[in-house]
Formats: structure tokens, C-alpha cells, sequence
């Protein structure tokens, strides 16, 4: 039984850029308009309103007229285009759907999706600070008002965090903080200003040294306390994507510079801990993985991929109590449920793993590597209609199963 591979964060990286070329350049002249271009995406709900796409394009042209007059900085939309949702969790699922189905692409810059009535309290928005992607969810009231936030000022916050602001203290109000769209507050400021000619494209990695070192400087005057450092998780993330693309080197070395930003930084910590195991540096993945936890109990990517790696090392007792504490904190974290299976099966408790796997089977129901798993352990125990069946799932979903499982599944009669 194979487990399937997980990240805690994934982008895009070109790692030759970020200790090389600056990337942050301004336009010719210091007070020549910098032009944003971006695609919009419209959802059903969105596109179900009387005059909606009107509707997007002043609420964009308000914004890039703010932007223009604070920053120099226009919005020009390239073109709108029709996205299907159906039914879909929190607004971070939705970025992460935009992502996959509404490409960037070389043509545009910045890519935003208006969506309408999918309301969760205190959240309006999605968007990572030094990203191309925005979320704009509309229609929903605001927290101490029967009235709707209006678009503007979602839209003004999130264009924010794609240049690189973050939510401050609380203070005098602040877009950042849900203040007008227009009102800024002087680190935002500074931070946009610093940021006006960010490449969307090349990311992150194209920030030079000096760049990050001002950001950073503003940043450590002060800011919502809580969650990780904006740029060195946005590292972090182009990291990973390095090393899911065969460049473990730069992504390692990517890392470095995160870690170098953010020392306490757990998820960080935890993908450099990822990274060892993948490399079969499984001592110091251990290492890694266990500072994170240390940093963030309630981080269960890093906890199950800790019990990933003693599992590796066949320190099946720990791995086992990683596994299940991590269950514990999240049931419904299917990782986790593969690792105990993993360590219940190498044990011979065949039924104990075969209820993990299902359990991961149905919180994860399109992921076929499971599937296989489970059709693997339902053949050792001898329930060979239920692992024919399991076989069929997985094919379904793209996974390979190998020929010599599959012949060797044919050879067996029907389980009674």
C-alpha cells in the first residue's frame, strides 16, 4: 500500500531569479501610470444578477481610480469570463478551484473571481499577499450592520494583499482592516508603494534581497498577530512547487531563505521537513518535523508527515501515536487515517487498517491512490469481491494499478 503525497503549500517557482536579477523595477518614470491587467471570473451566482457584468466593471473602475490617484497603479480587465462553482466549502476552497480552472496564463496579470451569497462570518475575501489570485465573495452582510460590505472595499483588500499588504494592528480604520476602500494605512501604504511594480508573473522569487529586507522592515513594525509571515510562507509555497517538479536543490535552498525570514515559522519548518523525507534524509526530516509541532501542536500536516517519517524509520509506536493524535485533533484529516492503516497493517491488525482506509476513502472520494491501498489490504485479508471493487473505484479516478495485482486478483474465486 502506497500513501499518497501530500504538501503543505504549493505554487510556482523559478528559483533563479530570487538571489539573482532584482524583480521589483518601476515602470519608466516615476509618475507614469503602472497598467494591472486582469481577468475576471464571474460565477453563476454573480451572473444571476439583473446587470452584473456593469456591475464588475465599476466596481473595478472605482478601484483602480483609488489605486491610481494613492499609487500610480491602474486595473484594466483584459476580458470577463463565464465559471461554473455548483456547491463548494470556504472561500479558501474557491481560490483554490480558481486556480486550477481559471488559468493566468502570459496575457494577464492578475486573475479575480466575483462570486455572490456564499457568505461565512468575518470572511469576505481571499487572496495571498505576492500572488495573481483574488476571491471576491459579494452579498454578504457586514459583522456589526444589517448592510452588505460593499464590493469596493473587498476588492480594494484583496488587490492589497496581491501586492504584498498584510492586515495590520488594529487602529485607525484601514481598508486592511475593512475600512473604506480608499483608506490606507501608512504601512499599506509603504508596503503597495514598495511593491507598485511587482512582476505578478514571475512571483515571489523575483523579489531581490533588498526588497524583501524593506518589506520586511515594515512588516516588523507591527502587525495582526497570528498566522505566518506573509512573504516567507509565499516562499515557502514556490519551494514546494520546485521540489513537486524535480528541483529538490532550489527548493531546499528556497526554504533556506523562508527559514532565514520567519525562524519560528511552523509550516516552513514543517516543508523542510517534507523535503528531507522526500530526499531519504529521514533523521533530519524527523528533526524538522518535530520542531514544527513543537512550534504548532495543532498543525496536523506536520504531525502526520512526522509519522510518516518514523514509520520510515519502523519506530512504528511512535508513528503510530503521531498518527493518532493527529486523527484526534482533525477526523477528518484523511492523511492521517492512511498512516495508522499503514502502521495498523505492517502490525497484521488487517480489519483495524481496512476501517482507516475506508474512513480515508470516504473523506477523500476522488483519491484513487487510496482506493488502491484499500483494494491492497480488502485482498490480504482475502475479501477479494470488495477489493475487485476497490480496484474499479481507483481505476475510475486515473490510478495505475499494477498488472501482476491484477492478475494476481483474477486468479482468486469470488469471496463468500
Amino acid at each position: 500500500m502506497r500513501r499518497t503525497a501530500w504538501l503543505l503549500l504549493t505554487t510556482v517557482l523559478a528559483w533563479a531569479t530570487l538571489l539573482g536579477t532584482p524583480a521589483v523595477s518601476s515602470p519608466a518614470g516615476a509618475e507614469e501610470l503602472r497598467t494591472v491587467t486582469l481577468r475576471v471570473a464571474a460565477d453563476e451566482t454573480y451572473r444571476a444578477q439583473e446587470d452584473w457584468e456593469a456591475t464588475i466593471r465599476s466596481a473595478v473602475g472605482t478601484v483602480s481610480d483609488i489605486y491610481a490617484r494613492r499609487f500610480k497603479i491602474r486595473f484594466v480587465i483584459r476580458e470577463i469570463v463565464p465559471w461554473t462553482l455548483g456547491e463548494v466549502g470556504p472561500v479558501r476552497e474557491i481560490l483554490k478551484r480558481l486556480r486550477a480552472e481559471v488559468p493566468g496564463g502570459d496575457d494577464v496579470d492578475v486573475v479575480v473571481a466575483f462570486t455572490r451569497g456564499r457568505c461565512v462570518p468575518l470572511e469576505y475575501g481571499a487572496a495571498l499577499p505576492f500572488d495573481r489570485f483574488a476571491v471576491i465573495l459579494t452579498g454578504c452582510p457586514g459583522p456589526n450592520s444589517p448592510g452588505l460590505v460593499p464590493t469596493e472595499v473587498i476588492l480594494s483588500h484583496e488587490m492589497g494583499h496581491l501586492f504584498g499588504a498584510f492586515h495590520v494592528r488594529a487602529g485607525a480604520p484601514t481598508v486592511m482592516r475593512g475600512g473604506p476602500a480608499d483608506r490606507f494605512d501608512n504601512q499599506s501604504s509603504r508596503v503597495i508603494a514598495l511593491m507598485r511594480g511587482f512582476d505578478f508573473r514571475r512571483g515571489v522569487l523575483g523579489l531581490d534581497e533588498p526588497t524583501r529586507r524593506a518589506w520586511s522592515a515594515v512588516y516588523a513594525e507591527g502587525h495582526e498577530p497570528g498566522g505566518p509571515n506573509p512573504l516567507a510562507a509565499k516562499i515557502a509555497i514556490a519551494a514546494m512547487e520546485a521540489f513537486r517538479a524535480g528541483r529538490a536543490a532550489d527548493a531546499e535552498a528556497a526554504l533556506r531563505v523562508a527559514l532565514d525570514l520567519a525562524p519560528t515559522d511552523a509550516v516552513v519548518r514543517a516543508n523542510l521537513g517534507l523535503l528531507h523525507h522526500a530526499r531519504g534524509q529521514l533523521e533530519d526530516a524527523v528533526r524538522e518535523l518535530a520542531e514544527a509541532r513543537a512550534l504548532n501542536p495543532g498543525l496536523v500536516e506536520a504531525r502526520t508527515e512526522l509519522g510518516f517519517a518514523l514509520y520510515d524509520l519502523h519506530r512504528d509506536n511512535e508513528a503510530f501515536s503521531e498518527f493518532r493524535a493527529a486523527v484526534t485533533q482533525d477526523p477528518r484529516f484523511a492523511p492521517a487515517r492512511v498512516g495508522l492503516a499503514e502502521v495498523l497493517a505492517r502490525g497484521q491488525r488487517l480489519p483495524d487498517a481496512i476501517n482507516q482506509l475506508q474512513e480515508a476513502a470516504r473523506l477523500e472520494p476522488h483519491n484513487g491512490n487510496t482506493q488502491y491501498g484499500l483494494a491492497v489490504l480488502l485482498y490480504r485479508a482475502g475479501y477479494y469481491d470488495e477489493s475487485r471493487q476497490a480496484v474499479q473505484r481507483a481505476q475510475s479516478l486515473g490510478q495505475q494499478i499494477p498488472l501482476d495485482f491484477i492478475q494476481s486478483l483474477e486468479q482468486k474465486a469470488p469471496s463468500h
